[in-house]
């Protein structure tokens, strides 16, 4: 290797092996329930069985000493803090909270009841509400490692952090708090309490606007074509009603002409991009059924990934990788602006049917869990988890005595001799030639791989857990540059690329500081430039939860 390439403030460790593996090989490792398929849903309708969301405020605050004044009331009505509140209680629900007004305080507002007992019961019942909502909109960030079943080993879904969860008590002198902001700006005081991540306001800002298409009417269906390709197509009409279609959502732009023209072209593709279906330049059935899509469903996807984004892991970082596991794509943020975002390949969502615990298994799931990137691996080894051993490795060979030879394999006795098959290092690789290690009980990282092509799909969950990642070479780099800068050193792209060409060996760089990692899972988000992208619920987690959403559906 070029004397260039070794920079003496790396610590590089030659090794000849690297331990790194898919899925643990404990027993049952990476089995998630999925629950029934959930039917198409076109009105905000509890499914039986489910419970309603919890409501807070609807009880008195036990303790709380009456308001000195009137805060939140006046003669004629409510004051800028009791505009506040009940302004607050009405948009609660765009933010996966469910707050009662008291009957009391919803007449006084209104004006049907003007005695001065009748104010007094007013006042108690806005800051009851006041109370409620500043204990439930603060956002409660994820405190477990890894979402995992404790008595099975399975993968849990995000929404086990707030489904069927009772509401908060309110801290001690909460009321005390609340009276004060009162004097001040209340509203203002209720937004700084919420997540201050931007995604969360995003969201909350799109499930708005959804929210009042799906009041306005929503959409209309729009039917399939025979012939779909462009200028081939030839129904006046069906295309006006596409370009209708288009524009409601802002794909659109214009009145509807008819003509297959460049603007249809381009809201056809982008909307076929945030929708993740596949790359065409025309309309086919496929974009009809994600266009006919009601728009309650709509409306409750986003404020289920709402509740999920007020449950994220994240907190006040500045700095980490954030992977969305139903997007299928990581984000690399330094010093809280985008350095590179990368296409990746996530656990398979198939299925199966286990008798012994009576409901569907998600096999190769990747579970929702936050860690470090510590390590950046070059050329690295891959030794195969036993479940891979016992379920591929094993019956490959049966069928091909070469087949160890022909994918680069050798064997490894362990200490309690058991036949290790490790890959070695190179472009044949299951793990390709760069591994961005994050040490967990769980085997799972990000990683490279020899099958790039399924990076052009739609929808990437191929992988038996880990994390593939497009072009994670500069990633690396990236990552080591940031690392490195802080002691004025630097590294290239080109010089990473050169030892895992060379393949002299497995190569590890150590980060000074680690990067935190979140693997999380957001069936929606929202573009920079605004347009709300929808993606695939490929675990199931969305038809478990979908029920508890649609019955706090505001």
């Amino acid at each position: 290797m070029h004397p260039s390439l070794w920079l003496a403030s790396l610590a590089l460790i030659i090794a000849s092996s690297a331990h790194a593996a898919e899925p643990s090989p404990r027993t049952g490792q990476g089995l998630r329930p999925i629950g029934p398929a959930l039917e198409r849903v076109s009105a905000p309708v509890l499914a039986q069985g489910d419970p309603a969301p919890a409501v807070a405020g609807a009880a008195p605050i036990a303790g709380a000493p009456a308001a000195d004044g009137w805060l939140f009331t006046t003669e004629s009505g409510l004051s800028k803090a009791g505009d506040a509140v009940r302004a607050w209680v009405a948009d609660a629900p765009f933010h996966g909270v469910v707050v009662a007004l008291d009957p009391a305080a919803a007449a006084w507002a209104k004006g049907d009841d003007r005695a001065p007992a009748s104010r007094r019961a007013a006042e108690d019942g806005l800051l009851a509400a006041a109370v409620a909502l500043a204990t439930e909109l603060p956002a409660d960030p994820n405190p477990r490692h890894l979402l995992e079943e404790a008595d099975t080993d399975l993968y849990e879904s995000p929404d086990v952090l707030w489904r069927g969860v009772p509401p908060r008590e309110p801290a001690p002198g909460l009321a005390d708090e609340v009276r004060a902001a009162a004097a001040g700006d209340l509203g203002a005081w209720f937004e700084q309490r919420l997540p201050q991540v931007p995604e969360y306001g995003a969201l909350v800002k799109a499930a708005h606007r959804y929210d009042a298409l799906c009041k306005a009417g929503g959409w209309p269906e729009v039917e399939g074509v025979k012939m779909p390709r462009g200028e081939k197509w030839t129904d006046v009409d069906a295309k006006k009603a596409l370009q209708r279609r288009l524009a409601i959502e802002g794909f659109y732009a214009g009145e509807p002409t008819g003509e297959w023209d460049e603007a249809t072209a381009k809201a056809v593709a982008r909307y076929r991009e945030v929708r993740r279906l596949k790359e065409r330049d025309w309309y086919d059935n496929d974009m009809r059924d994600a266009l006919n899509v009601p728009c309650t469903t709509r409306l409750a996807t986003l404020l289920l990934n709402v509740r999920r984004w007020r449950h994220t892991y994240r907190t006040t970082e500045r700095t980490y990788l954030h992977v969305n596991l139903a997007g299928q794509e990581v984000f690399y943020v330094l010093d809280g602006a985008l350095k590179s975002r990368h296409r990746t390949i996530v656990g398979s969502g198939k299925s199966f049917f286990s008798k012994r615990l009576k409901r569907r298994i998600v096999r190769n799931a990747t579970p929702i869990m936050r860690d470090e990137v510590s390590h950046i691996i070059l050329n690295p080894e891959w030794t195969v988890p036993s479940r891979i051993v016992r379920e591929e490795i094993e019956p490959a060979i049966a069928k091909d005595p070469l087949y160890l030879e022909k994918k680069h394999f050798r064997t490894v006795q362990s200490a309690g001799g058991y036949t290790m098959y490790v890959q070695k290092s190179g472009p044949h690789n299951a793990l390709g030639q760069v591994k961005l290690s994050f040490p967990n009980t769980e085997s799972i990282y990000l990683h490279d791989t020899n099958g790039r092509g399924l990076f052009r799909q739609p929808v990437r969950a191929f992988s038996h857990g880990c994390v593939r990642v497009d072009d994670v070479l500069q990633l690396a780099t990236n990552l080591l540059e940031a690392d490195l800068a802080k002691e004025g050193k630097k590294v290239s792209y080109w010089a990473l690329k050169s030892i895992t060409d060379r393949n002299a060996g497995t190569v590890y760089f150590e980060l000074k500081e680690p990067v935190p990692v979140f693997l999380e899972y957001y069936t929606a988000s929202v573009e920079d430039d605004g347009t709300v992208a929808f993606h695939p619920d490929v675990y199931g987690y969305d038809e478990e939860s979908m029920p508890a959403v649609l019955a706090a559906m505001p």
